[in-house]
């Protein structure tokens, strides 16, 4: 197999709407998987189904048609169960719903069999809506059901996608703030992207707020015959709109969702297409998700000079000082930027004198450096430098940092005596 044969696979995972984008080094523009040939039918409806009294089960599109002739029984809001970890009952049988999604996801990357060969997938990232501590377990146990390599799968959220997916646009588009405005779920959200070029390198944020008033038009307005008032959804929408774009200089609008389909929203686009570029489409979480694993294959040149600071960002660096040909140093152990569920690091060194740890906190501009120390109560009294400590560091979310020092004693001349030492610091 040569290298440009290997894939990168950008996976939308949604409890309504799932969607798989690939692309190789040889053509590295990601393209999205359509259920019907030469159509852009992108949608793979998040479900299951079971046959009834057999075990068939069925995905997607086929999971509707055996539905529709009611002969299965049919599973949906696949991530919604899983989130609440309660057994789905089918035919008196429980059935763990994580598991279930762990089948619909392994089904689902199945369908790319005539396009590629699944076995050169090199790297799949994943991308979620919310991606929390509940999320990420679940999503652990999803790939560990999957014929790809663990250390080939990366979990990543919607805003972290649409930064790959701009950031891969030419740059006139991003010169300034974007806006991206998802009217694909319950409600309407908007996503700000902007960067502060001052910094080096270039720090890129994103802005989430959802308009909870703005809810899919056929529950928003209907009256009393079912009539939807499309002129009062577009008013809304159009107040929504001068609220997240008045303030700012916007080099351009990104609009998902079958909210946004039809022609009614007249007053609207006519805002927005008012010296801004507007686009509309449903895929730009599975193609951001998509560069983002390429990313991991061939890094883009906005890697090195640009970092992304979302909300599952870490954005401090974290070290230690550190002795080293008889100068005291700075050691890094973890870099801001990086994804807080990520972090598994672990680091030996040897104590040189008193039972204290000092983690030195750095924020991104230098300033107010913290320095959090971690007493090692309890450390039998050894000689200086005839201790050896392993530290290891992750955390419990983008602002909580766990801890864990151990013994290892020295060699032969000390044995460890296994003492632990757990600390959370909140940044």
């Amino acid at each position: 197999m040569t290298f440009d044969t290997k894939y990168a696979i950008g996976y939308d995972l949604n409890d309504e709407m799932s969607q798989i984008s690939f692309c190789s080094l040889k053509n590295p523009e990601p393209e999205t998987f359509s259920l019907v040939v030469g159509e852009q039918k992108y949608m793979i409806p998040t479900n299951l189904c079971k046959k009834r009294e057999v075990n068939q089960w069925f995905f997607g599109e086929d999971a509707k048609k055996v539905m529709s002739h009611d002969e299965g029984i049919l599973i949906d809001h696949l991530i919604k169960k899983a989130r609440s970890g309660e057994s789905v009952l089918i035919e008196d049988d429980e059935y763990d719903p994580v598991t279930l999604l762990a089948l619909f996801v392994k089904r689902t990357l199945n369908l790319l069999a005539p396009s590629i060969n699944l076995e050169a997938i090199e790297t799949l990232m994943i991308t979620v809506d919310l991606l929390d501590a509940v999320m990420l377990k679940i999503l652990e146990t999803v790939v560990d059901e999957l014929s790809i390599a663990r250390d080939k799968i990366y979990f990543q959220s919607y805003e972290e996608s649409i930064y790959y997916y701009i950031l891969h646009q030419p740059t006139e588009l991003w010169k300034y703030r974007v806006m991206v405005f998802d009217y694909a779920g319950p409600c309407l959200k908007s996503f700000g992207f902007h960067m502060n070029e001052k910094t080096k390198p270039i720090v890129a944020f994103m802005d989430q707020e959802s308009f909870t008033d703005i809810k899919q038009p056929a529950e928003m307005c209907c009256d009393s015959e079912g009539k939807i008032d499309m002129e009062y959804v577009d008013e809304m929408l159009l107040k929504a709109m001068h609220h997240c774009i008045d303030r700012y200089n916007i080099s351009s609008v990104y609009l998902i969702g079958d909210g946004f389909a039809g022609d009614y929203l007249k007053k609207t686009l006519k805002y927005l297409c008012t010296g801004r570029r507007v686009f509309q489409g449903k895929n730009l979480y599975t193609k951001g998700a998509c560069y983002s694993a390429m990313e991991k294959l061939v890094p883009n040149t906005y890697s090195q000079t640009h970092i992304f600071l979302g909300r599952d960002k870490i954005k401090v660096n974290l070290g230690i000082k550190v002795w080293q040909a008889g100068e005291e140093r700075y050691a890094a152990l973890v870099d801001a930027g990086v994804s807080w569920y990520e972090v598994k690091e672990q680091f030996d060194f040897i104590l040189g004198g008193d039972p204290v740890i000092p983690i030195i906190i750095t924020p991104l501009d230098g300033k107010d450096v913290q320095v959090k120390e971690i007493e090692l109560l309890g450390l039998p009294l050894r000689p200086a430098k005839a201790t050896r400590l392993s530290l290891r560091i992750s955390f419990k979310s983008e602002r909580i940092i766990v801890i864990r020092i151990q013994d290892m004693g020295f060699g032969e001349m000390y044995s460890s005596t296994g003492k632990v030492w757990d600390e959370e610091i909140e940044i």
